[in-house]
C-alpha cells in the first residue's frame, strides 16, 4: 500500500492482476465464447461461496468488480455475466443471489487475463469460430491490504468523495502527479476563492473544499449536487449555464 503514495507506481499497480495457476480454452471475441466463460465464472464463484460459507446468507453474498484483459471484451462478459445470473436467480433463487458484478462497495476482485491468442493460419476466420485463446482468471478479496484494491474506492487522509462521484479521485490523481513531476502547488492557492464550471454532482466541489481549504467556491451548473457537497457553507451552488452565470459573478465580484 505504500507505494501508492507515488501516482506513477499506483497507475502501474493498478494494472497489475492476480490470477490462479488455471488455463482456460475460450473465445471473448463471440457471444458464445463470452457465454461460455459466464458459466466458468459462475461456477468458480459458487465454489467460493460454498468454500466461506458459515450458514449466514447476509454474509456470504460476492460483489465482485470485474477487469478484463484485453478490456474490450469486458462490456460484452459482463453481459453475459448478467444474463447467466438472472436465468439462475429465476429458476433458483437460492443458488444464485448472492453474486454480483458493481464497480464500488465490492468485496472481491475479478480478474480475466488473455495470455495467448492462436495467430496461425486462417487465424481470422478461426478467432470467430473457434476456441484457439487461452486465459486465466482470479478471483481475490478485495482488503486494504491487497494492491487488487482500486485507490478509486480508497482515500487515505480521513476524506471520503465516494458519495458524490469518482471526479473526486480524477482532480486527487491529476493534483498529485504535478506535485510529483513539478513539485508543490503555490500556497497561494489554499483558501482562495475557486469556480467549478459543469460541477454536478460536486466531486471537484468536495476536493476544493477539502483539499485547498477554498474559502468560497461557486459550483455552477443546471444539475442537482450531493447533499453532502450542496450543505456546504462555502458552496455556492449557482443552478445555471456558465454563460449565465458570468454576470452574476462579476456583479459578486469574484
Amino acid at each position: 500500500r505504500g507505494l501508492y503514495a507515488n501516482p506513477f507506481l499506483a497507475r502501474a499497480i493498478n494494472k497489475s492482476y492476480i490470477v490462479q495457476p488455471r488455463i482456460i480454452e475460450g473465445n471473448l471475441s463471440t457471444e458464445q465464447g463470452c457465454s461460455d466463460f459466464a458459466k466458468v465464472i459462475h461456477d468458480e464463484i459458487q465454489r467460493v461461496e460454498v468454500l466461506s460459507s458459515n450458514g449466514d446468507d447476509d454474509d456470504n453474498s460476492i460483489v465482485c468488480r470485474m477487469q478484463v484483459f484485453p478490456p474490450k471484451h469486458q462490456a460484452r462478459l459482463v453481459q453475459s455475466i448478467g444474463n447467466l445470473v438472472n436465468k439462475k436467480t429465476a429458476t433458483n433463487a437460492q443458488t444464485s443471489k448472492k453474486f454480483t458484478i458493481f464497480p464500488r462497495g465490492f468485496t472481491h476482485m475479478l480478474s480475466i487475463v488473455e495470455v495467448h491468442r492462436y495467430k496461425g493460419r486462417d487465424w481470422k476466420h478461426r478467432l470467430r469460430d473457434e476456441n484457439n485463446n487461452l486465459y486465466m482468471m482470479g478471483l481475490s478479496p478485495a482488503t486494504n491490504d491487497l494492491d487488487v484494491v482500486d485507490t478509486n474506492n480508497i482515500i487515505g487522509d480521513g476524506t471520503n468523495g465516494d458519495e458524490v462521484s469518482r471526479a473526486y479521485y480524477k482532480l486527487k490523481e491529476a493534483l498529485e502527479m504535478y506535485e510529483t513531476s513539478r513539485g508543490e502547488l503555490p500556497r497561494e492557492l489554499y483558501g482562495s476563492i475557486a469556480l467549478d464550471c459543469g460541477s454536478a454532482p460536486g466531486g471537484w466541489t468536495k476536493y476544493l473544499v477539502e483539499h485547498f481549504g477554498c474559502g468560497k467556491v461557486y459550483s455552477v451548473d443546471p444539475g442537482e449536487l450531493a447533499p453532502s457537497v450542496r450543505e456546504m457553507e462555502v458552496v455556492e451552488h449557482m443552478q445555471i449555464k456558465i454563460q449565465d452565470a458570468l454576470p452574476k459573478l462579476l456583479d459578486d465580484k469574484a
